[in-house]
C-alpha cells in the first residue's frame, strides 16, 4: 500500500472518529435534557432504544417470540412461563469480522462492553448513555438481542470483574453492599422496571466486565412467578421464599435505605458464613421500585458458579429463568413445547437442578 493511501486512510479513520464522538455528545445532551425533565431513566433509555433501533444496532424487535404459561398444579394464579426467542442464538455472532482500524484500538481482549472498542465492533452504530450512579460512571448499553420490549445493560466504565469483593481487600472490584446500592438506586431511576445482577457464573456472559440489566415488562400489570411465590416473613422487611423450584430472600418496604441496609447484612452474613464450605457461591440479585417509586423490593438467590446449566435445558441459567422465566432458542426445544412435552413440574425440574440451599 502506498503512503498517498495511508495517510488517505488514516484521515477516514480519523474523520470516522470524530463524526462518532460528535454525534455521541449530541445523544447524549438529548438524553440528558430527557433525564432532566422526567426526574429519571425512563425517557432518556426509550430515546436510546429508538436510536439504535433506527440505527440497526437492535437486530430483533421480539416478532418471532412466542410466550407460554403453565400453572401451578395446586394454585391457579401461580404458574411458570417460557419465553421462545429463535434470535437470541444469534446475539454472540454480531462483532464477526470487526477488525479494529488500528492497533491500539482494542483492548482487555475486544471485550464487547468497553466503550473505546465499540465503535469500531459495530462500525459506528452502537451509542450508549453516559451516567453516574454513586461516583461511579456507567455507561448504558441497549441489547442487540433483547429479551424484553426495552433491555438494557448498565456497564460501569472501568474494566473490572463481574465478580464481587467479599473480604473487601482485592482492589478493583464492588463489594457486595456497593453491588446491592448501586442495582436498588439504579432501579429507583427506572421506576417499573426489572433490575438484575448476574454473579459470576449465574447467568452473566461476560464476567470480566461488570455490568447490570435492566428491562422493561411486557405491560405495566405483568408479574414474574418469582413475584408471586409464597414467603414466609421474618419481620416487615425481610422474608424467605417458599414454594418455589431455587430457594431466595426478599427485603421489601417504603424506605429504601433501610431495605437496601437489611438486604446488604442479611446477604453479607449469609455469604460470610457459607463461603468456606462453598467457594463457588455466586447469586442472582434482583431490584424493582414500583412504577409510582413507592416501594422497593430486593430478591437474593444463592447460586453456584459450577451449577450454571441444567441438563435439561441448551442455554444458561440466569435472571430471567430465576424469575421463573425460561428462555429456550432450538427446534428441538420448539418442538418439545409443540410437543406438550413441556408443564410446570418439567419447568420447576430444571431450576431445580441450580438450586443451592439457604
Amino acid at each position: 500500500m502506498n503512503m498517498h493511501k495511508i495517510d488517505a486512510n488514516m484521515h477516514q479513520i480519523d474523520t470516522d472518529k470524530r463524526r462518532y464522538h460528535n454525534s455521541w455528545t449530541e445523544l447524549n445532551a438529548e438524553m440528558r435534557a430527557l433525564e432532566t425533565r422526567d426526574g429519571n431513566l425512563l425517557g432518556a433509555v426509550e430515546h436510546l432504544r429508538e436510536h439504535q433501533l433506527e440505527r440497526g444496532f437492535i437486530r430483533d424487535n421480539l416478532g418471532a417470540v412466542q410466550c407460554y404459561r403453565f400453572p401451578h398444579p395446586d394454585d391457579a394464579a401461580r404458574f411458570l412461563s417460557v419465553q421462545y426467542n429463535p434470535e437470541r442464538v444469534n446475539r454472540l455472532k454480531i462483532r464477526v469480522n470487526a477488525i479494529p482500524p488500528e492497533r491500539g484500538d482494542a483492548i482487555n481482549n475486544d471485550c464487547f462492553l468497553c466503550a473505546s472498542n465499540i465503535q469500531w465492533q459495530h462500525r459506528g452504530i452502537e451509542f450508549g448513555y453516559d451516567v453516574e450512579q454513586d461516583n461511579t460512571h456507567f455507561h448504558v448499553w441497549m441489547n442487540a438481542y433483547p429479551l424484553m420490549p426495552l433491555h438494557l445493560v448498565i456497564a460501569t466504565c472501568d474494566h473490572i470483574p463481574q465478580a464481587w469483593n467479599l473480604d473487601e481487600t482485592a482492589p478493583g472490584q464492588f463489594t457486595i453492599r456497593q453491588i446491592i446500592t448501586n442495582l436498588a438506586e439504579l432501579s429507583a431511576r427506572m421506576p417499573g422496571y426489572v433490575g438484575f445482577y448476574n454473579g459470576e457464573g449465574a447467568g452473566t456472559s461476560v464476567p470480566k466486565h461488570f455490568h447490570y440489566q435492566f428491562f422493561r415488562r411486557r405491560s405495566v400489570e405483568e408479574i414474574f412467578p418469582l413475584e408471586l411465590a409464597p414467603a414466609h416473613a421474618i419481620d416487615d422487611i425481610e422474608s424467605v421464599i417458599e414454594d418455589y423450584p431455587v430457594e431466595g430472600m426478599c427485603w421489601q418496604g417504603g424506605d429504601p435505605d433501610t431495605v437496601i441496609n437489611r438486604a446488604v447484612e442479611s446477604v453479607e452474613h449469609w455469604l460470610r458464613t457459607r463461603i468456606g464450605l462453598r467457594p463457588t457461591l455466586s447469586a442472582n440479585i434482583f431490584a424493582m421500585t414500583d412504577a409510582d417509586g413507592s416501594h422497593l423490593r430486593i430478591y437474593f438467590v444463592p447460586r453456584d458458579k459450577d451449577l450454571g446449566h441444567s441438563p435439561h435445558m441448551a442455554g444458561m441459567i440466569g435472571s430471567l429463568e430465576i424469575l421463573g422465566e425460561l428462555v429456550l432458542t432450538t427446534e428441538t426445544e420448539k418442538h418439545d413445547l409443540d410437543r406438550g412435552d413441556v408443564d410446570y413440574q418439567k419447568i420447576a425440574r430444571i431450576l431445580g437442578d441450580i438450586r443451592v440451599p439457604l
